[in-house]
Formats: C-alpha cells, structure tokens, sequence
C-alpha cells in the first residue's frame, strides 16, 4: 500500500493548503505504487542501431482515473484531466519515455514525469499562503493607500468649500 492523498475540502481554502503541500513534499515517484498504473514496452525509434530494431525499450505508463488512485490528490483531478498526457478514450494518462536504452531505465523516466505532472497540477489549484512579511507589507501599502484617498478627499472637499463662500456683500 503506497501513499494516501489527503481528503480535503472543495474548494481548498487556506486552511487546508499547508497539508496539501505537506504531502505534497513528502510524495516522490519512488512513492508512487507501481501497482496503480499498466506498464508496456515496445521498439524505440531514432538512431541506436541494433539495439532500436530488436529490443523494446520504449517504455509506455498508462494510469486509468477512474477510479482515482488512492495517491493522486482529488484537487489536481480537473487539471490531469485536461493535461496532454490525458488519453480521454480510455480515461487514462498515457506517459511515454525512449530516453535511455534500457528499459528499467525508461520506467523510472515514466514514473518521475508522471509524479512532476500529478505535482505540477496539485500545486497550481492551491492557495497560496503569504509569509508574515509580506502580510505586513501588504497592510502597510492598505493603510498608505487609504491616506492618500482620504487627503484627496479632504483636499476636493476643501477647494469646494471655498468655492461656495459665504455673503460678501
């Protein structure tokens, strides 16, 4: 049994970002059960001779999302589906690697692509949580700006005022 994605509320809120990323930090394509995906291997192409025509190295993963592995965060779901590697006639990622002229080599190469696809998707739909710094930052320039607006005010109010003027006759 490999690796467990957090339940989280939809939409995420900033509550639930710092377990989000906590897992996702601590998933790497080593953790990703080989179980859960179908791994075929068929002639690479390009240059390399003998080794091309004769042996399969070519390393194809295909993942189904239906049902969702138990590893892939339900947040990034949407995203995958509408990534490049989605196959959508079959429900499935489809991830290929010739990278290299071994095959154990090129099922590494598929299982890291596919954990930087699933990472990549899982980070974008999170809310990002600013550092107190920049919280700081942010009510200063709030505070700045409500200053200006309330002397621009002030100012306008002021010029209308003398405008009116009293009797003076």
């Amino acid at each position: 049994m490999g690796p467990v994605a957090p339940t989280l509320p939809q939409p995420l809120t900033h509550d639930s970002t710092p377990a989000a990323l906590k897992y996702l930090d601590s998933l790497t394509s080593d953790a990703i059960p080989r179980t859960s995906c179908d791994i075929d291997f068929s002639r690479s192409s390009g240059p390399g001779g003998q080794n091309v025509n004769k042996l399969n190295t070519k390393a194809t993963l295909r993942m189904s999302l239906k049902p969702l592995p138990k590893w892939v965060p339900a947040w990034c779901e949407q995203g995958l589906r509408s990534s490049k590697e989605y196959a959508a006639s079959t429900n499935s990622l489809v991830i290929q690697s010739s990278a290299t002229r071994s095959q154990s080599s090129n099922v590494d190469d598929c299982f890291r692509k596919l954990h930087d696809l699933v990472d990549r998707h899982a980070r974008a739909v999170l809310i990002s949580v600013p550092d107190e710094e920049k919280q700081k930052r942010v009510q200063q320039l709030i505070k700045k700006d409500t200053a200006r607006r309330r002397a621009m005010k002030d100012a306008q109010k002021s010029k209308k005022a003398g405008r009116r003027g009293g009797s003076d006759w």
